[in-house]
């Protein structure tokens, strides 16, 4: 049964269908009967998904604040359903039709002098300087003893300062910037990499722009005639807005980034910055310790399960070896019987020769009876059937168990031919 629209019940969860099985007027029940941010959940999808759907069927939905004045009895009103609607279609965003156009964060200094020279990143600048394009239209830096950087030419002399600035905040905190095999900041146990890179969005071309590409070139060409020196990319420009990111590792639990904004650009920010790399750091080390309890806990959970197996496979060895005794004993039974049954049809009367056959035959069965090495192993204190190696390193076989003395005869001869060939 469904909800009253009007009092704002929530529709029961086994109720709903699939968002399309729903046709435009039971939508409409639905999203005026219940808030859509714990009703989209319950139809599989996210509110905006939901909101979506509904801009598509021309549903109109609750404006802002429509619940809360619902639940403090306010009058509302409820939009109707308009019996036609044009699906509403976002409009395509309008890109930047130049380069400058696109730069669209203003760094609130116009000059960064560097006042303490800091090594790295002096070598740093240095690259940077050297460095080509990526196809982002940046230059890019990271190999080596360089900071990782990814910069638009007009940002390097910025993002230079903020590095500078940045490691002497570091050092302040107790923090060392490195650059070796990688940029990490660290507290001498724990390190998190780090890198400054600047923020790019599509544009269009303009002449100017492909104009000073090719100029450029050209000017690259002159100073290096025989390789190949990348351009800017006229497909991706550079908007002026840097982007701090440690432990860059998409879906890591220490990942942090700091970016511009207009109220608060990066330079408000390196304080901050060092703060909060302390404290990463510090949930690194925490969770490094629970992660090294757990490490301990699992190898010795492994030590358990590594005995328990040796045990199990000990067992199954003593038994496999007490399965085969057994097997011999029976058959040792079995040529017995078969000697007798010979000499019944012989008689008393016989050769010489067919007596020491008699005799062969008795020796032969004596010899496969394990019972008289077993049951001095047993007077002495021993286990009769320790395994061999044979039966705790062969392969198993089903038949290699079978307690059963029907089972144990015939299957006899089979499991020594496969015993004996490895089957």
């Amino acid at each position: 049964m469904k909800a009253d629209s009007t009092c704002g019940c929530a529709i029961p969860l086994f109720e709903l269908k699939a968002l399309n099985d729903y046709g435009r007027d039971e939508l409409y029940d639905l999203v005026w009967g219940e808030a859509m941010a714990t009703l989209a959940p319950k139809l599989g999808l996210s509110d905006v998904g939901l909101k979506k759907r509904c801009l598509k069927l021309g549903v109109p939905t609750p404006p802002r604040g429509y619940w809360a004045k619902l639940e403090a009895g306010q009058k509302v009103k409820k939009t109707p359903l308009p019996d036609t609607w044009k699906p509403v279609k976002k409009k395509p965003k309008k890109l930047p039709q130049s380069r400058a156009e696109a730069r669209v964060f203003k760094a609130p200094r116009s000059e960064y002098p560097i006042g303490v020279k800091v090594p790295i990143v002096t070598a740093t600048a240095v690259a940077l300087a050297k460095a080509h394009f990526n196809n982002e239209g940046l230059r890019e830096v990271g190999r080596g003893d360089v900071l990782k950087t990814k910069l638009a030419d007009e940002s390097i002399g910025r993002g230079i300062w903020l590095w500078t600035e940045l490691f002497q905040k570091l050092k302040a905190a107790d923090l060392t910037l490195t650059a070796v095999d990688g940029t990490f900041v660290s507290d001498g146990k724990q390190k998190v990499t780090i890198e400054l890179k600047e923020m790019v969005t599509k544009f269009v071309a303009s002449a100017e722009d492909i104009a000073e590409d090719e100029a450029i070139q050209r000017k690259q060409k002159k100073s290096s005639p025989y390789s190949y020196v990348p351009t800017r990319s006229q497909v991706w420009a550079a908007t002026g807005t840097l982007l701090f990111r440690a432990d860059n590792r998409y879906g890591s639990e220490y990942t942090l980034q700091w970016k511009d904004s207009a109220l608060q650009p990066l330079e408000d920010r390196l304080d901050q910055m060092a703060s909060d790399l302390k404290a990463l750091l510090g949930q690194k080390a925490i969770q490094a310790i629970e992660a090294e309890k757990q490490r301990k806990l699992r190898a010795e959970e492994a030590v358990r399960q590594a005995k328990l197996e040796e045990i199990r496979r000990h067992e199954h060895a003593r038994r496999k070896k007490l399965a085969r005794l057994a097997g011999d004993h029976a058959k040792s039974v079995e040529i017995v019987g078969f000697v007798d049954a010979i000499r019944s049809r012989v008689g008393d009367e016989i050769e010489e020769a067919v007596a020491a056959w008699f005799v062969w035959a008795e020796e032969v069965a004596l010899s496969l009876s394990p019972v008289d090495a077993l049951a001095e192993l047993l007077l002495a204190g021993e286990d009769p059937v320790d395994p061999d190696h044979e039966d705790l390193y062969s392969r198993s076989s089903s038949s290699d168990v079978s307690w059963t003395q029907d089972a144990l005869e015939s299957n006899y001869w089979k499991s020594r031919f496969r015993r004996k060939r490895g089957y």
